[in-house]
């Protein structure tokens, strides 16, 4: 939910959590960093109902980046509080299984952790626990965003070494399609990958291999019965075909690790429109044409209204009537929204949220017509600035 919220720029919504946290902490230096951040989240969205300004996106780009830091910071905290990580005292590197605990666990890996790793990748006689390493810092990325730890990752896709070099670059990846909207905040992540895959073919291979692989975990998800094949899109019902033997499935669930079915789950939904997919693919047409194949595409949803002008008629007469529906403020909100107007947009949201008599029933509204409104030409930023704000409410 936080890493969400955050993508969205709803930071309202993450400073909620981020107070539960400083509370739990009991830490007052958290709670005035919390406070400043929301007094000026609040006096950046009152100046953007009323005036426009070119550097607005810029100013909460920076503030999304400063919250995204303090929430990495205080949930790692958290994690040592509880208990459910290993100290920051560091590891044993002659114990193997010490060592991997580590990597997968610690919440702030070291400067000389991540040296050392360095140092491991550079003796061919350790490739096969450098590799273990590897991994085991891939599973704490996937839990804990780090900085170092990623361009870190990001230097052994230059490796010498074909093995640590493609594993390397297959997790980085993956984590790349993980954190796609947060990566936006942490550009010097992408030029750092940018420069180490060149024109990015082999990069390429590994990212079509690694969709290739979802169709296997859609199988598993299947015998774990997460999922009815009713219920699959018609593209990936195509894929499978019939149903499967149910001895063939159990073989799928057995031949893969928890730690990548969780993974790569995600992949099907979330790659093509990731920015590692973009920086791969871009507009190639030949690239294009081999991600089709390894890619099941969902489609867009439909333009919300094709004619503005007749939608505007209809809701000016439906609001003057004697009995006007929460759903009428709602939609004369979003047109409201589309011409410009975000003040008025603004009041007849809030007019529809009191109607409604509570944020979830708002909320569950307005959130189906997300994508209409940027496919209309409402910026994805402005919409979810103004959702964060109603959901104060």
């Amino acid at each position: 939910m936080m890493e969400r919220a955050l993508g969205e720029r709803m930071l309202n919504h993450a400073l909620v959590f981020l107070r539960q946290w400083a509370g739990e902490l009991q830490s007052s230096v958290y709670a005035d960093k919390i406070q400043a951040i929301e007094q000026n989240y609040t006096c950046l969205f009152q100046y953007f109902l009323s005036a426009e300004d070119p550097e607005r996106n810029g100013v909460l780009d920076v503030m999304t980046y400063d919250t995204y830091r303090l929430a990495d910071e205080m949930y790692a905290e958290m994690r040592l509080k509880r208990n459910l990580s290993p100290s920051l005292q560091g590891f044993n590197p002659d114990d193997t299984d010490a060592t991997l605990r580590y990597f997968s666990a610690c919440p702030r890996l070291q400067d000389e952790d991540l040296n050392w790793l360095r140092q491991q990748a550079e003796d061919s006689t350790k490739t096969a626990s450098t590799l273990m390493v590897m991994a085991a810092m891939a599973q704490n990325l996937r839990t804990f965003f780090s900085e170092k730890a990623f361009l870190c990752l990001i230097e052994l896709i230059g490796s010498e070494n074909t093995l640590l070099s493609e594993q390397a670059l297959a997790t980085t990846i993956l984590l790349l399609a993980q954190y796609d909207v947060r990566i936006f905040y942490f550009p010097h992540l992408q030029d750092a990958f940018v420069g180490q895959i060149g024109d990015g073919e082999h990069a390429f291979e590994i990212m079509c291999a690694l969709a290739k692989s979802t169709k296997e975990n859609l199988k598993n998800i299947l015998a774990r019965e997460e999922i009815q094949e009713e219920d699959l899109p018609e593209e990936i019902k195509e894929v499978f075909g019939e149903q499967f033997a149910a001895d063939s499935l159990e073989q799928v669930v057995e031949s893969m690790s928890v730690t990548e079915n969780e993974y790569i789950a995600t992949l099907v939904s979330i790659l093509p429109d990731t920015w590692v997919f973009d920086e791969l693919v871009g507009i190639d047409e030949e690239r294009m044409q081999i991600a089709s194949q390894a890619y099941l595409n969902a489609g867009m949803m439909d333009m919300m209204w094709d004619s503005k002008e007749k939608a505007e008629e209809i809701l000016i007469k439906r609001l003057r009537s004697e009995h006007p529906m929460p759903q009428d403020y709602l939609n004369y909100g979003h047109l409201c929204f589309l011409k410009g107007d975000r003040l008025l947009a603004y009041e007849n949201y809030r007019e529809a949220r009191k109607r409604l008599g509570s944020a979830k029933k708002f909320m569950s509204l307005f959130r189906p017509d997300r994508r209409s409104l940027i496919d209309n030409g409402v910026p994805t930023d402005e919409v979810y600035l103004m959702e964060d704000q109603l959901l104060r409410e």
